[in-house]
């Protein structure tokens, strides 16, 4: 029939644009892995990271510069890299998205929650700011950001997908606790 026509055309352009979105996340996690790589590279070789501004070196030399005995250049290293991978799998594999969006948002938590510490740490306790973290944890409030979107995106699109509907939030959008894939053309049309 003609409408389930229109909702099949609109189908590939939808999951491309969801695609992108997580290729966005993607991207900002190789920014924060960037950092964290020459803030690991400045360690791992006894030297201060290149820093235009702040105090970048007095953090890195303070004992604070560690968690449980691990560079904390390295614990971004492995969460940034986390959310990359997770955000590429889920822009490439449609039905991961189930539960990349999950994962996405305790990942970003995560590493929201440990920069907020770790920055109250810079200014309470050493009282000296690193620009490179400051910027990782920025990144991290973006992150958590996108995380919080995407999951109240999934969770209008859930069931019957009639929220995401009623909203008028997109085409094409998958249910996610049926795991059946909804097609929806336009806010005024019921999914099919």
């Amino acid at each position: 029939s003609k409408p389930r026509a229109r909702a099949d055309a609109g189908r590939p352009a939808a999951s491309h644009a969801r695609g992108g979105a997580w290729l966005a996340v993607a991207a900002v996690a190789a920014v924060g892995m960037a950092i964290s790589t020459h803030l690991l590279i400045g360690l791992t070789r006894n030297s201060a990271p290149l820093c235009l501004v702040g105090a970048c070196e007095e953090v890195a030399a303070s004992s604070f510069a560690r968690f449980l005995g691990v560079p904390n250049s390295a614990l971004g290293l492995l969460m940034y890299t986390a959310v990359a991978l997770v955000s590429v799998v889920a822009s490439w594999n449609a039905p991961a998205r189930q539960w990349a969006s999950p994962a996405l948002l305790g990942l970003a938590v995560f590493g929201a929650a440990f920069s907020a510490y770790l920055t109250w740490l810079q200014v309470a306790v050493l009282q000296a700011v690193c620009a490179w973290c400051a910027a990782s944890a920025t990144l991290w409030v973006v992150l958590l950001v996108l995380s919080l979107v995407g999951a109240a995106l999934v969770g209008l699109a859930g069931g019957d997908g009639s929220a995401a509907a009623a909203a008028g939030l997109c085409d094409g959008v998958e249910g996610v606790s049926t795991g059946k894939a909804v097609s929806v053309v336009s806010p005024v049309t019921p999914p099919t």
